[in-house]
């Protein structure tokens, strides 16, 4: 039975820890170009593009997938023929259930196809999403104590790696800008070098974005701070020098990966280490009451040294955060435009001002009461409004693949309408050269506000009304862009994103919620829940006394650093593969330790 003896004989090997050595250490760090068909030129949100390339998702998500069948397979052998009777952790009860509710909703997915490949600048299929809670149980059921320190040894490789790869990118020294670096990512392909969008000295390390450098340290960083702060606990060895060099490597780890933090500009992953501070502060104030000024000291310095760090960095971390959290209501200058069967109504400025193609094809210019507006001779084929309210406006007329259109100008941004079609109805000319209806998306809880989280609040703001919908049942994995209103021109435009596919959130829970459901949303913060509240109670009380007992403390207070990053950032394949194998080997520590303390008793 699993975990059922206090005292258990000791591993001959560790075969059984390679997929999960595989996933810490190897996954993350997969970068090859993958040119692809996106297949969205359907839509008429997305350009006619078909032929597009990936660097640092694909192959990624090809490689954690077949691993997850292999952990599938492995943990069917050790539970239906080893262990038959085995106990289960309570958390992965309503685990099972978030599982069942992503399969469930791909598979009654209007857009299944997608759920069951993966999409475009994602590759986060329900194949993924489901080896995502196989790797957490089989982290469960096949990690003993006597694992722990080769599996935590293997990680700190890779976290090794990645620190070095940062580093490099911090000093302008890029490994994938270099001639080898470019070699390696392109051989096989099409392609003979790349170009990338991030300033030359921005960490990104290979987690597609800065913002996943974030995500990563918030994970990983506890575990090395258990590491150095408990390194006199380690477990028994015939090395004793082995803890005294782990505990070295993790300080230098440590300063790196902050250096790295702070060097992507990660404003998520800042205000979660943040917070992954303040709860070792909880767990440890107990063990601080005889030594309260050492605990003083330690906040002092912490404080001190994100000061210092602060004025070194020319303020970088405190404007990150200053940014992150200002979303002071917006107002715009083009706050509305309405299209109806007989006209094209615009907002400017509290102004509102109708535009319509009569019969004739001639551009008639009314204001709120009905007066027709004078129009003026303009620059080339415009013609400016000669009303004072509407100054910052002009209109140009001419035809589109044969369609007359009016074009309408307001600072230097064009909107072409026509309504030279067989309905008579006016239609809307994209930026992608498509003819399609304007459409102006609902908006809750950030309308005006969507400045908040650098941009986020636009986002976030028309994500939630998407709700309602998937109650029960969300729109599938790897869906999210096709449902979310990529289509609100206006709102896009007032926000900066126009000429940009929203693909994701940038938000973990309301990803969950729109994808697997808000049912599915619950039965995750529920597994996650109990987790905490069962480590928060056991760490709080037992003694750190035993290497797994730190590396859970460790894992514990990461998970919560992981979550809290969560909030700005969401699901992806280069950094959520370690969360949930993490997360596995957590729930697997606290079980040992829970019952070599009933086992003591």
């Amino acid at each position: 039975m699993k975990h059922s003896q206090a005292k258990q004989s000791p591993k001959k090997n560790h075969y059984h820890l390679i997929p999960l050595i595989f996933i810490l250490v190897v996954i993350p760090l997969i970068s090859k170009v993958y040119s692809y068909d996106p297949k969205l030129s359907q839509f008429d949100w997305f350009p006619n593009l078909t032929d597009h390339s990936d660097l640092f998702l694909y192959y990624k998500s090809v490689f954690f997938t077949l691993t997850a069948v292999v952990m599938a397979f492995l943990i069917l052998g050790k539970r239906f023929i080893e262990d038959q009777h085995a106990i289960t952790a309570f958390e992965f009860y309503p685990l099972a259930a978030y599982a069942i509710l992503a399969l469930l909703s791909t598979l009654f997915s209007h857009y299944r196809s997608y759920g069951f490949s993966g999409i475009h600048e994602q590759f986060e299929s329900i194949w993924v999403l489901l080896g995502y809670c196989v790797a957490a149980y089989y982290a469960y059921i096949f990690v003993e104590e006597d694992d722990i320190a080769f599996l935590i040894r293997w990680f700190l490789l890779g976290i090794a790696i990645l620190t070095a790869l940062g580093l490099a990118q911090a000093l302008k020294h890029d490994f994938f800008r270099t001639k080898l670096g470019q070699k390696l990512i392109t051989t096989g392909t099409k392609y003979n070098s790349l170009d990338f969008t991030f300033e030359e000295d921005r960490v990104y390390m290979t987690l597609y974005n800065p913002n996943y450098v974030g995500s990563y340290v918030a994970l990983v960083f506890p575990i090395l701070i258990c590491l150095i702060l408990f390194f006199k606990t380690g477990n028994s060895t015939d090395r004793p020098l082995l803890p005294v060099l782990e505990c070295i490597t993790s300080i230098l780890l440590a300063a790196g990966l902050a250096f790295c933090l702070l060097k992507s500009a990660s404003k998520s992953g800042i205000v979660a280490v943040a917070g992954t501070f303040f709860l070792f502060f909880l767990i440890l104030i107990p063990r601080l009451k005889k030594y309260w000024y050492l605990g003083i000291l330690a906040l002092i310095i912490m404080i001190g040294g994100i000061f210092f760090a602060d004025r070194a960095l020319n303020h970088l971390l405190s404007d990150s955060i200053r940014n992150l959290f200002s979303g002071e209501k917006t107002t715009y200058d083009l706050e509305d435009i309405t299209v109806t069967e007989e006209d094209v109504i615009f907002t400017y400025r509290g102004n509102v001002i109708h535009f319509r193609i009569t019969e004739n094809y001639e551009i008639e210019v009314t204001d709120a009461e009905g007066t027709i507006l004078p129009l003026e001779k303009g620059d080339g084929f415009s013609y400016v409004i000669a009303d004072d309210r509407f100054s910052d406006i002009s209109i140009s007329q001419f035809p589109i693949e044969e369609h007359m259109s009016m074009g309408i100008n307001v600072l230097g941004t064009s909107w072409y309408f026509s309504n030279d079609n067989e309905n008579r109805e006016y239609l809307f000319y994209n930026i992608y050269g498509k003819w399609t209806k304007f459409k102006t998306a609902p908006s809750a809880i950030f309308t005006g506000r969507e400045s908040i989280a650098t941009s986020r609040g636009y986002i976030w703001s028309r994500t939630i009304p998407l709700l309602k919908h998937y109650i029960l049942l969300g729109s599938g994995a790897d869906t999210f862009s096709l449902v979310y209103p990529n289509d609100d021109y206006l709102g896009m435009y007032n926000c900066g994103y126009t000429g940009q596919t929203i693909t994701k959130p940038h938000n973990l829970y309301l990803q969950i919620a729109v994808q697997s459901g808000v049912l599915s949303l619950i039965a995750f913060l529920a597994f996650y829940l109990i987790y905490f509240v069962s480590s928060f109670l056991l760490y709080t009380r037992c003694r750190l006394n035993s290497y797994s007992s730190k590396v859970g403390l460790g894992i514990f207070v990461g998970s919560f650093g992981y979550m809290i990053s969560g909030i700005i950032n969401d699901s992806m394949i280069t950094v959520a593969p370690v969360f949930w194998t993490l997360i596995g080997i957590g729930i697997s520590i606290n079980m040992q330790l829970k019952n070599k303390k009933y086992a003591e008793k």
